[in-house]
């Protein structure tokens, strides 16, 4: 179980790496002048996070990704790539935790690091008027709303 756990651990820091969102993040400082550090903090608390857990969901990790990231590094994620990270992590602490590494080799293998030089961001920066500044208000539309799945006997289960 121990090489499981290694495995796990090593793929899961690849899958990280590998997260555009998070090393464009890095690249524009949006967590201050510590960024690498923070990168680092951040693919150790999910790793942990992820450990931590022994039925591990994909939208815990979303909500944690989510979250992270915008208070780390100040970002949005809008591409919903946290979706696919989380869905990779949470296949992969199935397979570990079943005692099957090859989904880890296979992630270690396959992943390349995106070059960031072809992504394209915008800046979206818009300057608050002072009645704005003076109100502090919600914006729905940035909270999430919970993930439901509809079961077959018409009853709604949020994940």
């Amino acid at each position: 179980m121990a090489d499981a756990v290694r495995e796990f651990r090593e793929a899961a820091r690849c899958v990280m790496e590998c997260w555009t969102a998070l090393n464009l993040a890095v690249e524009n400082n949006g967590g201050g002048d510590n960024s690498s550090g923070k990168k680092d903090e951040l693919i150790n608390l999910v790793i942990d996070f992820c450990l931590s857990k022994n039925d591990l969901y994909p939208y815990e990790v979303e909500d944690l990704l989510f979250e992270r990231m915008q208070t780390m590094f100040c970002v949005d994620i809008e591409d919903e790539s946290e979706v696919e990270v989380a869905a990779l992590l949470a296949r992969l602490h199935q397979s570990c935790k079943a005692g099957d590494i090859a989904y880890a080799h296979e992630l270690r293998q396959n992943l390349t690091k995106c070059d960031n030089a072809q992504c394209k961001g915008r800046d979206n920066i818009q300057e608050l008027s002072e009645s704005e500044e003076d109100t502090e208000s919600l914006d729905v539309s940035r909270i999430r709303q919970p993930k439901t799945e509809l079961l077959e006997d018409g009853w709604t289960r949020v994940l």
